[in-house]
């Protein structure tokens, strides 16, 4: 649920965001309604993100640890904390390889960062549901 939450708001936000595509390395083309290969691939990675943390929230019992806090406390930690030990390594890994520059960078890193946030808030909202 996470991962298609952010899917959407990224198709919303993506014309803002070409222009800082257009100024970096990579080449785009301009938003259109018809989607192509790249961009079904790329929301499926999302949503396969998405379902992935939703799994490592259930095998992690939903950061039992984390007490007498809201749901949205607990999932929003949960989503920072994937952003910070999935997605910012593995972007920075990725940067540093292909020499891509900090504007397009920053642009994954905020879509990426969405989607864990939106994950580990759909998360923490079901399993508070399911008490």
């Amino acid at each position: 649920m996470g991962g298609l939450a952010s899917v959407l708001v990224a198709a919303l936000l993506r014309p803002v965001l070409t222009t800082a595509w257009r100024s970096g390395t990579v080449a785009t083309k301009s938003p259109s309604l018809n989607p192509t290969w790249t961009d079904v691939l790329e929301a499926s990675a999302h949503v396969i993100a998405g379902a992935g943390m939703g799994l490592l929230f259930w095998l992690s019992w939903g950061l039992a640890a984390v007490v007498a806090v809201p749901w949205w406390v607990r999932g929003l930690t949960f989503g920072l904390l994937c952003a910070a030990v999935i997605a910012l390594p593995v972007l920075a890994a990725t940067a540093l390889r292909l020499k891509i520059q900090r504007r397009v960078l920053s642009v994954l890193l905020v879509e990426w960062s969405y989607t864990c946030t939106m994950a580990g808030l759909a998360c923490a909202w079901v399993a508070e549901a399911a008490q």
